[in-house]
């Protein structure tokens, strides 16, 4: 048996084996969720990316069999995580997830490395088929699944909806000899077919209630501070009748939604043991995935019933790779990949009653920020290739063992191509800080009550390559039996592509950064204190690097504000030309015409992480381990977006708060104001790498690997997580900070800063019934084959900031700075609030009959969320609503809005059966 504990190398990592894989319950079968019972991490979201040590999900590197399982453009998994999972799990014998001090083997991550490995054929016949059903007439409703129906007599009404959830998954594997002990073969199936109807419903039950006009209105009222809804349609002269009919169109567009997936995989793998010298394996994975009203996966999507969008993925994977063992001292292993991911997203049909423009959609509004909802079509569609990327991987690693040394060296080059054919914001985008606003536009069309409406224009279809250039060296130097050390040194070269549009008025358009200096050492220790294999100290440090993400690349591309590129153009009320509600501007606007434009910064560098820990292990009873661990991992070079076209801030605007927390209090702050330094654009943003982040956790673990029919593991995380503002963001934002001439506003707890996180897994098999049956082999057999296997996790909540609505009066741009950046308040830290905290569990309960001694059918069920725990993962983190200058409490701040994502939903059921041979 492998040792329990690791005295040889130092990386803090865990490994996930077939016992986990094959006996505990993961939601929806996607074997990288099993990354969540491990320590160090935590969910970055509500879609599934995880953070390692306090870096957003989008810096981890996923590969499979030693080849990238990536998708460069969004930087996640390929097919992205609303897509059930890229690989079968009944395909993954195990995977190992590395979250520091592991080889300089392994990199392109700023955050953790999880690798996967198939299974393979053998000398005998093994093979599997599975049948799951899921269906929530079994389970329960979602909290926050309502709708709002206008009674007979003028009142309201909150409904629950319970809409049918139901998936069907089956499939199977099998492997064996195609010629003995030369050539074997492996082959999985799995489909999945989900109807699972969305609902479709504004993030507070009481957003859409019924407002009564109060009329009529004294002059006094209409020129006063903190109106209501009420008060203030009637003073712009809306009617109740107007009223009435824009929160019915707006009802009409919450409620179920037709919305179902049909998902393909299959996977054949052939292994070819050419002589003693060489074996040569080959590994192809097929998926398809199509899903009408798929692209929002969640059970409730504050968007509007035709915002939701249809989804499409289609993904062809081949690895291959060449083991050759030269001698018994020189070890050769070649890899090569090739990988197409093509993902399309399409708008939905619009309702009848839904205006359309020149493009056959309604243009989109979103409207109420975290109370309200989102409607018409959304911003990011269509998207007939976001990304059609295709990778080309080949990768080589030798091994040379010399007396006490290990060294291994080798590299691999990465090319990625990406066809991009995408118009952000081509149908418009309005944005109302408030209700009423948007009842006074569609009610009047002559007014302009939006805070700001986005449009983008131009060419559709961009392509573009990037090319990752990695070379290693690692030796493992065994000093005696007791003590190994291990260095190693890695450089990484992220080739950008070249501009493709540059604007001769902006020099920042014609250059893309170049950062060739990223070698990162690695050192590390493992010691086996008393030489018996029972008590190992391990440690270590090492510099880590990150990717540039693709799509962050392709706004630099394709916004350079030229007429050949894609240009995206902001207009408040105030703008001359600016549209009314619904229309949207047939060409770039003519009258200021200053485009948005994105650039990098001269001193733009990849993402850097220090990461280190010390790890004391000791095995204190049959394959049981604890261990006591100090992490740290110190991020540098972090992307962020700051618009750089603004002057520093010489005004001030003096707010009145009224209501809430700061009630009658008065805050000035900084204004920005005239015009910009660049007269030619509107916003220039810049890609920055100037975040940094601050990681430490102590860690407390007890684990038990497979004996005697009981396995556990467990940890207690303990940590801090602090940044300058790092966030999770494909393309570009903007501008991120409050005010870009004071990044000390910024400081703070980090969006994925979970102060305490337990997990807890079981899988215990007794070979009896609780000891029924003992004594004979017919009561064993009547009786025994059961297992149990649950997953407890506790975790802090997520934090969130005091957010503001609105903009400043006469301002440069949005927000309540008017810089355009984050839209909080200033006087308070950012993340200062807390969603209440998460306790979840999920069980499975299984009986096998063995029908010899190699086959058996296995009966499950298995519960998730099984107390049904409203686990709340969204609040309304609107604070205040600007009017004038008055900051306006939002009665709804704290509120929960959603509970349940892609891993803490409404409790769920789920049977099963498995046959194995």
């Amino acid at each position: 048996d492998a040792p329990v504990i690791n005295s040889i190398t130092p990386e803090f990592s865990n490994n996930i084996d077939q016992t986990s894989i094959n006996e505990l319950p993961i939601n929806g079968r996607r074997a990288s969720n099993f990354v969540l019972l491990t320590p160090g991490v935590a969910p970055d979201g509500n879609f599934g990316l995880i953070s390692f040590r306090g870096i957003s999900g989008l810096l981890n590197n996923s590969t499979v069999d030693g080849g990238d399982n990536n998708q460069a453009f969004f930087s996640e998994e390929r097919g992205r995580t609303r897509i059930n999972y890229s690989i079968s799990q009944d395909a993954i014998r195990e995977f190992q997830v590395n979250t520091s001090n592991y080889s300089a083997e392994f990199g392109r991550a700023a955050g953790g490395v999880v690798n996967s490995v198939t299974k393979s054929g053998t000398n005998e016949f093994h093979g599997s088929a599975f049948y799951y059903l899921r269906d929530n007439k079994y389970g329960a409703r979602n909290a926050f699944a309502t709708q709002s129906v206008l009674n007979p007599n003028g009142s309201i009404s909150i409904i629950g909806l319970k809409p049918k959830d139901e998936r069907h998954q089956f499939g199977g594997s099998i492997g064996g000899p195609i010629a003995k002990d030369r050539l074997f073969f492996f082959f999985s199936y799995d489909q999945q077919i989900r109807d699972f109807p969305g609902v479709a419903a504004p993030g507070s039950p009481t957003f859409l209630n019924p407002i009564t006009v109060a009329l009529p209105i004294a002059p006094r009222t209409c020129s006063s501070s903190g109106q209501t809804a009420s008060e203030t349609l009637a003073c712009r002269g809306v009617t109740q009748t107007q009223v009435n009919a824009g929160l019915n169109y707006l009802r009409n567009l919450t409620g179920e939604v037709p919305r179902k997936g049909d998902q393909t995989l299959f996977l054949p793998k052939i292994d070819w043991v050419i002589n003693n010298k060489h074996s040569f394996s080959a590994v192809f994975n097929r998926l398809r995935w199509d899903s009408p009203a798929g692209v929002q996966t969640q059970a409730v999507v504050t968007r509007g019933r035709t915002a939701f969008g249809d989804d499409k993925v289609s993904i062809d994977t081949l690895n291959l790779r060449l083991n050759s063992n030269l001698s018994a001292t020189f070890l050769n292993e070649a890899r090569f990949q090739y990988s197409r991911d093509l993902e399309q997203q399409f708008g939905q049909a619009p309702d009848p009653s839904e205006p359309t423009t020149a493009n056959g959609f309604p243009p989109g509004a979103s409207i109420g920020g975290g109370s309200g909802i989102t409607i018409g079509k959304p911003n990011f569609l269509d998207r007939t290739a976001y990304p059609d990327e295709k990778r080309w991987q080949y990768a080589n690693t030798t091994t040379l063992i010399k007396g006490t040394h290990t060294l291994k060296f080798g590299g691999d080059i990465n090319r990625v191509s990406d066809v991009l054919d995408n118009l952000f914001q081509n149908a418009g985008i309005y944005t109302y800080t408030t209700l009423a606003d948007f009842l006074t536009d569609f009610s009047i069309p002559s007014q302009k009550r939006y805070s700001r409406m986005n449009q983008g224009f131009g060419p559709t279809a961009f392509k573009f390559s990037t090319t990752d250039y990695n070379f290693f060296v690692q030796d493992d130097i065994r000093v005696n039996p007791s003590l190994s050390v291990n260095l190693g040194l890695r450089y990484e070269y992220q080739q950008l592509p070249d501009p493709q549009i540059p604007n001769a008025l902006e020099a920042r358009t014609a250059t893309f950064p170049a950062d060739k200096n990223n070698f990162g050492p690695r050192v590390g220790f493992a010691y086996d204190i008393f030489g018996d294999g029972k008590t190992s100290f391990r440690g270590g440090y090492g510099i880590y690097f990150g990717r540039i993400i693709n799509s962050t690349i392709s706004n630099a591309i394709t916004n350079t504000g030229v007429v050949e590129g894609q240009r995206q153009f902001q207009r408040v009320p105030g703008d001359a030309g600016s549209p009314t509600y619904p229309n949207i501007l047939a060409t770039p606007p003519n009258v200021g015409s200053t485009p948005d434009i994105v650039v990098f910064s001269r001193n733009m560098e990849n993402p850097l992480i220090h990461q280190g820990d010390v790890v004391l292990e000791r095995v204190i009873a049959k394959n049981t381990v604890v261990s006591i661990s100090g992490l740290f991992s110190w991020g540098r070079n972090l992307p962020t977006f700051v618009d750089s076209n603004l002057n520093a801030p010489t005004g001030s605007t003096t707010y009145t708060f009224s209501g809430g927390m700061f009630n009658g209090q008065t805050l000035t702050i900084p204004r920005f104001t005239g015009a910009r330094p660049n007269t030619n654009f509107g916003r220039i943003t810049e890609i920055r790498s100037t975040i940094e982040s601050d990681y430490q956790a102590l860690v407390l673990q007890i684990n038990r690997r497979l004996s005697d029919g009981i396995q556990f593991q467990s940890s207690y995380t303990y940590s801090s997580s602090f940044d300058n503002g790092q966030i999770s963001q494909t393309f570009t934002n903007s501008n991120v900070p409050l005010n870009p001439f004071d990044l000390s506003l910024e400081n703070g707890p980090s969006n994925f800063d979970i102060p305490h996180r337990f997990v807890a897994s079981l899988v215990y098999a007794p070979k009896t019934f609780f000891g029924l049956g003992e004594g004979s082999s017919v009561g064993r057999a009547v009786l025994g084959g059961w297992t149990f296997s649950p997953i407890f996790t506790a975790q802090t909540g997520v934090n969130y900031d005091a957010g503001v609505g609105g903009n400043a009066p006469s301002a440069t741009s949005t927000g309540i700075f008017g810089a355009g950046g984050a839209n909080r308040l200033p006087n308070v830290d950012r993340n200062l609030y807390r969603q209440p905290s998460i306790y979840n569990l999920d069980t499975r309960v299984s009986r096998r009959f063995k029908f010899t001694e190699t086959t058996n059918l296995e009966i499950l069920a298995e519960g998730f969320n099984v107390f049904n725990r409203r686990n709340i993962t969204g609040v309304d983190s609107r604070a205040y609503n600007i009017s004038g200058t008055n900051l306006n409490f939002n009665a709804n701040f704290g509120i929960p809005t959603a509970a349940g994502n892609s891993i803490f939903r409404e409790r769920q059921i789920q049977f099963a059966a498995r046959f194995a041979f």
